[in-house]
């Protein structure tokens, strides 16, 4: 398995990664962790990228429900968390407990990767040991995940990511019953049309009509949910081109170091800055040897002067 660095995606070994970090989630809990990184970026960005360029109907937000009945892990758990993380679409609660209403309903169960048995074989002397003797299947969570790197004082696995929507719908999903959650989900399309939920200032009502107000053409957004639990007219940024990535932390567009177009942006504005280089190294060539013409050129006609003063005192 590839491991690849957060700031430049070049890949790393695990070695390489294993530099210690201390964090310090609280005055008597810390804990040691090795350094952040990205695993298998760039085969998944190609595939995504191609696939978004070749959208002929690409939705909105708004236009997206994700339903969960709140005991999501691994996989799915990272894709709940990180969906509302980047406002990509509404997240819908269902299977709840009809007794406790009055508690956040959280997206997800366990947000973090797993190893399986057969990797727990392969790396622990200790679970040979069990796996021989009592002869039983293990998984276990092994990769802890973060919103950014530049801020690991929380993992996903303790961050309460409320659903945007709950419905007191208690049914496993089936093919008998898959009418049903059309059912609700048209009823949330339409009332996220003009209505939202003012506790998620991620999720915005996508118009182009607010690209203008953004200092670039590649940063786009939408209007942001009022506390009213209306869409209002504020125009915030949420998303960018193919070859950027919304950094929250900054709330705007950078270059995503893992896409093809971000290792040909950063190629260009290399390329950009040696010519700059050069034209202002040529420019002051210039101005150098324009300067020392100049010296000379005053030199010769103050010599002429004291010829022309010499010979008419003679």
């Amino acid at each position: 398995m590839l491991f690849y660095s957060v700031d430049t995606c070049k890949a790393k070994t695990a070695k390489e990664l294993l530099k210690e970090t201390k964090i310090q989630y609280s005055d008597e809990i810390s804990d040691i962790l090795s350094q952040p990184f990205i695993s298998m970026p760039n085969e998944y960005r190609k595939y995504i990228n191609y696939i978004k360029k070749r959208l002929k109907n690409k939705r909105k937000p708004t236009d997206f429900i994700a339903f969960t009945d709140g005991f999501s892990f691994s996989a799915v758990g990272i894709f709940f968390k990180y969906l509302q993380y980047y406002g990509g679409g509404i997240t819908v609660g269902y299977l709840g407990n009809p007794n406790k209403r009055n508690i956040p309903f959280d997206s997800s169960l366990s947000p973090s990767a797993l190893i399986d048995n057969s990797t727990l074989f392969e790396i622990s002397d200790e679970y040979q040991k069990l796996y021989k003797n009592y002869t039983f299947l293990f998984q276990m969570a092994f990769y802890q995940s973060f919103y950014h790197p530049s801020n690991m004082s929380i993992p996903l696995e303790y961050s309460i990511t409320p659903v945007d929507e709950v419905e007191e719908f208690y049914e496993y999903y089936s093919d008998y019953n898959y009418d049903k959650f059309i059912s609700i989900a048209k009823k949330i399309f339409n009332k996220y049309k003009k209505e939202c939920n003012p506790k998620n200032k991620k999720l915005v009502l996508v118009n182009s009509e607010c690209d203008k107000n953004f200092t670039n053409n590649y940063t786009h957004g939408g209007y942001e949910c009022g506390d009213d639990g209306k869409w209002s007219s504020n125009c915030i940024p949420s998303y960018c081109d193919i070859g950027y990535i919304f950094d929250h932390a900054k709330n705007e567009c950078i270059i995503d170091a893992c896409s093809e177009k971000g290792f040909n942006i950063i190629f260009i504005i290399i390329i950009n800055c040696l010519i700059l280089l050069f034209i202002i190294l040529i420019v002051i060539i210039c101005v150098c040897i324009k300067k020392k013409k100049n010296n000379d050129d005053n030199g010769i006609e103050n010599d002429l002067n004291i010829n022309i003063n010499e010979e008419e005192e003679k």
